[in-house]
């Protein structure tokens, strides 16, 4: 079998995109190595096979520039398994190689809508609002009243936190985790 022959049924069974290779996110002899594996494999599960592809992507980047990253979401959007798309837009939504003006722009983009990924902006954006500012009763009880408990632990690392607002936690955080955390906060020299 010719090796270009090879390449088309490699990306036929193994549902690649021929755009792939034309955007350069995978070469040919990476396919090929993907397609020895997959036909050697009990998995056969093709979008096993893009999801690993596309997350290749992100580990061996630091950066893409903008055209790249229109066409990671192009690859995604036209991929059939809508799952995997999903989870590989995911990993490009919380990639750290992404700059501001990318991750603003993503989250703008109608394929970046969903609760999925607003939820996550909305919680990475109070993240940067208490590591930037200082604690107020305020914004403790935003992140009691309408964040994770994660947030709200972030909250408990805060060299400026006060007793009363401890307290508050300890009587008002969504989870015992956080609540004991606080507990023993109060319980240390520091607060007593």
């Amino acid at each position: 079998m010719f090796k270009q022959e090879l390449i088309d049924r490699a990306l036929m069974e193994m549902k690649f995109q021929v755009k792939w290779l034309e955007y350069d996110f995978i070469d040919r002899a990476f396919l090929l190595n993907l397609y020895e594996h997959f036909i050697h494999s009990n998995d056969k599960s093709t979008e096993h096979y893009r999801y690993g592809a596309f997350r290749k992507i992100l580990q061996d980047n630091k950066y893409l520039d903008d055209c790249s990253i229109d066409n990671y979401i192009e690859l995604a959007k036209i991929d059939e398994d809508r799952a995997m798309a999903k989870a590989a837009l995911v990993d490009l939504f919380r990639w750290k190689g992404l700059s501001d003006e990318q991750y603003k722009k993503l989250v703008h983009s109608p394929e970046f809508a969903s609760e999925i990924f607003q939820t996550y902006h909305r919680n990475k954006s109070m993240i940067e609002t208490i590591s930037k500012i200082p604690i107020s009763d305020e914004i403790i009880e935003d992140c009691i009243q309408n964040y994770p408990a994660n947030i709200q632990e972030y909250l408990l690392y805060k060299e400026d936190i006060k007793r009363h607002q401890l307290e508050y936690i300890y009587q008002h955080g969504t989870k015992k985790r956080i609540r004991n955390m606080a507990k023993n906060m109060l319980g240390s020299r520091r607060y007593r």
